[in-house]
């Protein structure tokens, strides 16, 4: 029902790190997609560069609340050529209910992309999956639209 439908990072009631974490990837992509570095991956930039220079100092005292047990923060993310995720796709999983559709349209609508959204039942083999997502990828309308 889209009138109870968050509207906004701060109704996502999933859990917190969960939808930090999943913003932050997507934020890293910034660079790659629309040409502009994310303030998050230079800043990550600037911690290591950092961390390289001033040698064997102790990190500094935590201030705020420790991240939950496995929980990978963007400076610990895996970076191919030292902008961009390695990895180019993330898995949602959970039972029916959760959230996760929701919290994946609202992240990637907060971070700036359009959803396209298709049903894996719709095509059941790769190459009309391939035409679905080609055709969506070569629309000068869905791409610029806002």
């Amino acid at each position: 029902v889209k009138k109870y439908e968050p509207a906004c990072y701060l109704d996502l009631i999933s859990a917190e790190h969960v939808n930090r974490q999943l913003l932050c990837w997507l934020k890293a992509w910034d660079l790659s997609v629309f040409g502009v570095e994310s303030k998050a991956v230079q800043s990550r930039v600037r911690q290591a560069e950092d961390a390289t220079s001033e040698g064997d100092q102790k990190p500094k005292q935590q201030q705020y609340q420790q991240r939950p047990e496995g929980e990978i923060t963007i400076a610990q993310m895996d970076y191919k050529d030292g902008r961009r995720p390695h990895y180019r796709i993330v898995l949602l999983s959970g039972p029916p209910g959760l959230g996760k559709t929701t919290m994946a349209h609202l992240l990637a609508r907060h971070a700036g992309y359009q959803i396209v959204e298709t049903n894996a039942s719709d095509d059941r083999n790769p190459s009309a999956m391939r035409e679905r997502l080609e055709a969506v990828v070569s629309s000068q309308a869905s791409l610029n639209a806002n």
